[in-house]
């Protein structure tokens, strides 16, 4: 027997229930966290917005390994300008074990990942997995998405590699 899962999706848009000051980037403090403490208090989700309908699953493409290399691709580009791959940080570990790595996107060369974006010196390109986890390349202090081998209309799909490499 199959079971199929019970999923609503409300787009919350009932701004009595976000705090009053809601900024660009900290939505999640601003909005989510807010109507997360109304529902633990009984108050119900249908009343925060409104149904979604007709939603529609985008498969994201898995990353493959192959000759001593995980290639990924970029699959968005967020606000801030970062490109988000499909390689999951437990893919990079599982793959590195330990290693250095060297990750590849068009002409730029990232040669560790790091953690937070002040690791590297303004301007500079890095590598460093986000908020979902999956590995993304940024510029500190800048847009990844605006550097010169990318176009609008080319990054999404744009490969991205990662290998091994002696430190």
């Amino acid at each position: 027997m199959e079971l199929q899962k019970s999923v609503k999706i409300i787009h919350i848009t009932e701004r009595n229930y976000f705090l009053s000051s809601i900024s660009i980037t900290f939505h999640g403090r601003d909005i989510f966290a807010p109507v997360a403490a109304y529902i633990s208090i009984g108050y119900g989700i249908a009343q925060m917005g409104i149904d979604v309908k007709n939603l529609v699953n985008l498969p994201i493409p898995r990353p493959i390994m192959e000759g001593g290399v995980l290639r990924g691709q970029v699959i968005r580009v967020d606000n801030f300008g970062n490109l988000i791959t499909n390689i999951r940080q437990v893919e990079v570990e599982k793959f590195l074990r330990s290693a250095s790595s060297r990750i590849t996107i068009g002409n730029v060369i990232i040669h560790e990942i790091r953690r937070i974006y002040t690791d590297v010196i303004r301007g500079e390109s890095l590598a460093l997995y986000g908020s979902s986890v999956y590995l993304e390349i940024a510029v500190h202090a800048g847009k990844a998405s605006e550097l010169p081998e990318f176009s609008p209309n080319t990054i999404i799909g744009f490969e991205v590699t990662v290998e091994r490499s002696a430190k």
